[in-house]
């Protein structure tokens, strides 16, 4: 009864954004434990990974994600522990660690038991996106031909990195309305912060409208890369509207710009303060820094500004095939 109560009173905690109190909660309903086998502490150190997701603290929210799993592994249930590896492979996405990201995408599509096809499918579809986040859009395309399954924030993800944005704000529209009301509000954050995309559809009003309640929502379950969206959105809306300092300065923010440091994304934190520019001012100029800002992510597994770079053939309005035609890749 105790363990119940304290797993209660963590998810009311987290419902108010006082994710440290939740924490306190989770880690008191651990302790009782000790030593003991029983299912419950799966369940605890995954609600408790999450919640210090929600805190930042990505290497301890790691580290009890592999724990979970180890535990649902152990305890024979493998669709827990598939989805467990399903938020620690978003984690490493988050991170920029590629390698990490596909290696527990593989394991959790392992895990995975024939009774699911919907969990294959969504990490497939998964799978799709984070392959055109990469510039690999014609092997996006390969796997979305063979999902069976409808409009989730993969979805979403995929029209976004393929420069689709009308299409990617109709369907983060719809996927966001549904989390919302199955409760789901991480991904109806994400699905959300998408939908402030319609500042490149000609609709920056419409943006400026929603992207304050937007971030509002992110920041309170500490999604930090939904609120990242909506501060990089804001700064395309100041732009639109001329005010094209406040477009430099709006990502970069002493939080943000520490957690881009922290999280080893110093040269998307640099290329942001230029890029909001890029559709307003000297194109060519923009894309000539952007080519800079490329080579300067040596290091890194993908250089932020890889699709920015096709901001002239974007505005044309090329379909996805041919954007795909581009070959895109992250050879840095």
């Amino acid at each position: 009864k105790t363990t119940t109560y304290l797993m209660a009173a963590a998810r009311a905690a987290r419902a108010s954004a006082a994710h440290e109190e939740a924490l306190v909660h989770l880690e008191n309903a651990l302790s009782l434990w000790e030593e003991q086998e029983n299912p419950h502490i799966a369940d605890l150190t995954e609600q408790k990974a999450s919640t210090l997701m929600s805190l930042r603290r990505w290497d301890e929210a790691a580290a009890d994600y592999r724990k979970a799993i180890a535990l649902y592994k152990n305890a024979g249930a493998p669709v827990k522990a598939a989805k467990a590896s399903t938020w620690l492979a978003l984690l490493y996405g988050w991170k920029y660690d590629v390698a990490a990201f596909f290696r527990t995408s593989d394991e959790a599509l392992e895990l995975v038991p024939s009774s699911e096809p919907e969990l294959r499918q969504r990490l497939l579809s998964m799978r799709a996106s984070s392959l055109s986040l990469l510039g690999d859009i014609e092997g996006a395309l390969k796997i979305r031909a063979e999902l069976k399954i409808g409009d989730d924030i993969w979805t979403v993800h995929f029209h976004v990195h393929s420069m689709q944005f009308p299409l990617a704000v109709q369907i983060a529209q719809r996927v966001a309305r549904t989390c919302r009301e199955a409760g789901d509000w991480w991904t109806a954050a994400d699905a959300g912060a998408h939908t402030s995309w319609i500042a490149y559809c000609g609709q920056p009003a419409e943006a400026a409208k929603d992207i304050a309640g937007l971030l509002l929502q992110a920041e309170k379950i500490g999604h930090f890369d939904a609120a990242l969206l909506c501060k990089w959105n804001s700064a395309m809306v100041a732009a639109a509207n001329g005010d094209l300092q406040r477009a430099a300065r709006e990502p970069l923010t002493a939080q943000t710009a520490s957690e881009l440091e922290s999280r080893h994304l110093r040269p998307t934190a640099y290329t942001w303060v230029r890029e909001p520019c890029s559709p307003f001012r000297d194109t060519r100029n923009s894309l000539e820094f952007v080519s800079g800002g490329t080579r300067r992510c040596r290091n890194h597994s993908r250089p932020p500004s890889a699709s920015y770079r096709q901001f002239p053939r974007i505005t044309r309005g090329d379909s996805v095939r041919k954007i795909a035609s581009w070959k895109v890749r992250a050879t840095c």
